[in-house]
């Protein structure tokens, strides 16, 4: 299953959304028959004008505009690693109990175990965005911070061949592409 980045501001995308919807159904509505057998005549600008509608909508949803996180809650050993790697480690606030590298890990306030956080630990360390695994963090944990308004991005690489690919997504999710790409390309980080 897809997992996809919280938008703290779901309204407003709903409505853009169903406005959309709403003026190409005005549109449709409009049409003559003249249009309509025109319209056979160039089925591919249509099918490309509904691709690219469904895409601009897709990356709506999948996007965040909210500000930089500085405070960041990591549920996996591997995704401390990486944030600490990537320059990110002060900005790490909470990690599991089991994240002991680097050793600045284990000063981190800890919440809980990869597959049983504490919710209640989550919630007090007020996190700008909490990160998960599809490797071993429950998904009705990441239901639970959503409905709470917390946001979160789930890292989804599992393999050695996605790795790079996944550094490359959390990069954006902590609004940090720089310094998440040059990790992920294997230069180190960028300062931040």
């Amino acid at each position: 299953m897809a997992h996809y980045m919280h938008i703290r501001d779901t309204k407003n995308i709903k409505n853009v959304t169903l406005n959309l919807f709403q003026g190409l159904k005005n549109v449709a509505a409009n049409f003559s028959l003249r249009f309509i057998s025109q319209a056979k005549a160039c089925g591919y600008t249509i099918i490309i004008f509904l691709f690219l509608l469904f895409t601009v909508h897709y990356s709506l949803l999948t996007v965040s505009y909210a500000e930089t996180p500085n405070r960041i809650i990591s549920l996996a050993r591997s995704v401390t690693e990486i944030l600490f790697a990537a320059g990110f480690g002060d900005r790490v606030v909470g990690v599991t109990n089991f994240c002991d590298y680097p050793p600045e890990a284990k000063q981190k306030p800890k919440i809980g175990g990869m597959s049983n956080p504490s919710l209640e630990a989550v919630v007090s360390l007020k996190p700008d965005i909490v990160v998960l695994t599809t490797d071993g963090n429950p998904e009705e944990f990441e239901h639970k911070l959503h409905s709470m308004k917390i946001k979160t991005h789930v890292f989804e690489a599992v393999t050695l061949p996605e790795l790079a690919d996944g550094i490359r997504k959390m990069g954006i999710a902590l609004d940090a592409k720089e310094s998440f790409n040059s990790l992920a390309s294997g230069r180190g980080a960028v300062a931040s």
